[in-house]
């Protein structure tokens, strides 16, 4: 990996001493894949999803099933706990649904040509009345941007042929339009998200196109992108910012094929996996981003529709998969420091092929010298073990917590480095350590340690 220190009067001007580093790291064995799907709850018998949201106020994934007994709320969990709450009408069951920072939120157009809006705060539903437009049809299985603030929805506007964006006023308890500018054209299949800067991207699955919002200006992304389908589903990634576009079906010489494609957009398409297990087909699912079960994207609910396209058939799908990194990554301090430090290292998460950065800013910087130690064992030394009581060396009360097996000088006023770990899938899951020592009139004094995973994207 490559270092540049960073001087802390002048931060964003890096030194130009930089020293390359080659990790003393063998893999065990060969590593295939950064991302993968796996099961996380088994198909019900006698019930089904019909959507599912994040329900961020609680940490918890909320799903909409269709049960012998009528409609449940219920937890997405290993028992699918139901929630204990009195479904107000079954209009839900038609609506579209996100979650949000007091709980969820459901919109469904009534008989009347009334858009009725249903909010859930944990406890108790209310409801809210707006006459609806026959001009516009809401398009997309799920509301935007519910995780982060409040929901938007998109239409179809049948006299423009243009895509426009609805958001909820919860103070007026109304829906409003914004102005946009360069919308897309019609379309009658979309999936869509919203990122931690409120950017909405948009795939429209009939035309293959990628189209981002950012503030009231839509601009269509051009290069590689999924090809047209239908029943697609898209959520945003916190942990890795990133988006995430999941299955679908299409036609293919007279026959419907539901699709296993992951795709995740950062910028530009990339796909992920495909054809790794046939459990992972599936359309008109919801895919939500869950903080409390890892950081993961759970797929809940949909169906497969395989056959003929003149007699197609198609299996409602139950079960719960969550998709997202193999390898988490990890950093974390351990240990105590001693003398003038007072509070222990700091790291940016250590992903393969990206900067990393450690910080000791809240410690007293570095006068006279320093050094940092990169290790690879907080356990041995050689034949010493670790942690080693350094009081023998006039350091009292201060231990070495890892082996030194790199030692990097870093000049006066020192308060952090970065460098960037090596773009290699073999180094993915390796741990390493860190610590910092700083001179001062002659007395050396040690900071706790940090303990760095290497996660893949």
């Amino acid at each position: 990996m490559h270092l540049r220190l960073k001087n802390s009067r002048d931060p964003l001007t890096p030194c130009v001493t930089a020293i390359a580093i080659t990790f003393a790291i063998h893999a065990q064995c060969t590593v295939s894949a950064q991302n993968q799907w796996k099961p996380l709850v088994a198909a019900r018998t006698t019930t089904t999803s019909i959507w599912a949201v994040s329900d961020t106020a609680r940490y918890r994934v909320l799903s909409l099933d269709q049960t012998q007994v009528g409609l449940q709320l219920s937890i997405v969990d290993a028992n699918r706990t139901p929630v204990p709450t009195t479904i107000p009408s079954p209009l839900l069951a038609k609506g579209i649904a996100g979650g949000t920072n007091s709980g969820l939120i459901v919109v469904a157009r009534d008989t009347t040509g009334e858009d009725v809006t249903f909010q859930w705060n944990g406890y108790a539903w209310s409801q809210s009345r707006q006459r609806a437009s026959a001009m516009r049809i809401p398009v997309g299985n799920r509301l935007i941007g519910t995780q982060y603030w409040l929901p938007s929805r998109l239409f179809v506007n049948l006299a423009t042929a243009k895509i426009e964006l609805d958001e909820f006023d919860a103070l007026r308890l109304s829906w409003t339009t914004r102005t946009t500018t360069n919308a897309p054209a019609t379309t009658s299949e979309v999936a869509a998200a919203a990122s931690k800067n409120h950017d909405i991207l948009l795939f429209d699955g009939e035309r293959g196109e990628t189209w981002l919002l950012s503030g009231t200006q839509w601009t269509k992304q051009n290069g590689t992108s999924p090809g047209p389908r239908v029943g697609a589903a898209m959520a945003y990634d916190l942990f890795r910012d990133r988006f995430v576009l999941h299955g679908g079906r299409v036609e293919q010489n007279g026959q419907v094929v539901t699709l296993d494609e992951t795709w995740e957009w950062d910028g530009v398409w990339q796909l992920r996996t495909k054809g790794s297990d046939p459990l992972d087909r599936r359309h008109g699912h919801s895919l939500v981003y869950s903080i409390a079960l890892g950081n993961r994207c759970l797929a809940v609910g949909g169906a497969v529709s395989s056959g003929p396209t003149t007699g197609v058939t198609i299996a409602p799908r139950d079960d719960v998969r969550d998709y997202g990194v193999i390898y988490t990554p990890v950093a974390k301090s351990f240990g105590s420091s001693c003398s003038t430090y007072r509070s222990g290292l700091d790291a940016s998460l250590p992903w393969v092929g990206d900067s990393v950065d450690v910080r000791w800013g809240q410690l007293e910087p570095i006068e006279d010298a320093g050094l940092v130690l990169t290790g690879f064992s907080r356990t041995q030394w050689g034949s010493l073990a670790l942690p080693l009581d350094l009081s023998a060396l006039g350091n009292a009360g201060c231990r070495l917590y890892c082996s030194p097996d790199l030692l990097l000088v870093v000049p006066r006023y020192t308060q952090s480095i970065r460098y960037t770990l090596p773009a290699q899938k073999s180094i993915l899951g390796a741990t390493y350590f860190h610590q910092v020592a700083s001179l001062f009139a002659g007395k050396w004094s040690w900071s706790s340690a940090l303990e760095l995973q290497i996660g893949g994207k």
